[in-house]
Formats: C-alpha cells, sequence, structure tokens
C-alpha cells in the first residue's frame, strides 16, 4: 500500500511541474493582437495557430490525470487509515503511562528562584 501511494506522489509530481512549465510557455489572449496587426513572426514554429490547441489540449490532459491522481490518493489514503484503525491501537500505547499536567508541575514551583518570595510565606 505504502508503495502505490509512493508511485502517486511521485507521478503528481511530476505532471505538476510539467503543468507549471505548459502554462508558462503558453501565450497570453493579448499577444495574438500584436501578430495579428504586423508586429512581428506569430507561431512561426508550429503555424498560424497549431501551437495554441496543442499546448492547450496537452495542458487539459495533463489536468485530468493530476485530478484523477489526486482522486486516487484520497482513496488509498483513506483505506490505509481504515486499515490502521480497524487494527486498534497496540497494547504499548494502551499500557504506557502519561502523566497529567499536575502531576509534573512541582508543587511550589517558584520556590527554587533565589530572590522571590512566594504569596504563601509572607
Amino acid at each position: 500500500m505504502d508503495t502505490i501511494i509512493t508511485v502517486i506522489l511521485t507521478s503528481m509530481v511530476l505532471i505538476s511541474a510539467a503543468l507549471i512549465a505548459l502554462v508558462m510557455i503558453q501565450q497570453g489572449k493579448g499577444a495574438d493582437m500584436g501578430a495579428a496587426f504586423g508586429s512581428g513572426a506569430a507561431n512561426t514554429f508550429f503555424g498560424s495557430s497549431g501551437a495554441s490547441s496543442t499546448l492547450t489540449r496537452m495542458t487539459a490532459w495533463l489536468a485530468v490525470a493530476f485530478f484523477v491522481l489526486c482522486f486516487a490518493m484520497a482513496h488509498f489514503t483513506r483505506q490505509q487509515v481504515n486499515n490502521m484503525s480497524a487494527e486498534g491501537v497496540p497494547e504499548a500505547v494502551e499500557q504506557a503511562q502519561v502523566p497529567t499536567v499536575l502531576e509534573t508541575v512541582p508543587e511550589n514551583p517558584l520556590s527554587d528562584v533565589p530572590g522571590i518570595v512566594p504569596v504563601e510565606d509572607q
């Protein structure tokens, strides 16, 4: 179960890095307006509109994959938590004596500090 979660988490990190890169590569809507009025060669590598649709499709597919992996991670994590709660609390935790706050605080905590006279002694 832990290996599945590790694989999903690694895939999510790689997909999120690819999503960030694809979003940063894409041009905004305003960039096409400048190209329409002759301010340079627009999209000459992929053609006039080929890059935007290809990058948009790749971004959409990576986003879908990221959300599917998020749901898978939630499902497997929930199963792992349910398995842990079904097993119960280990005996070592049940038998451990946890001191309360009142047991750990001394009766008069200021008695050891020089120069401080407790209220009860005045």
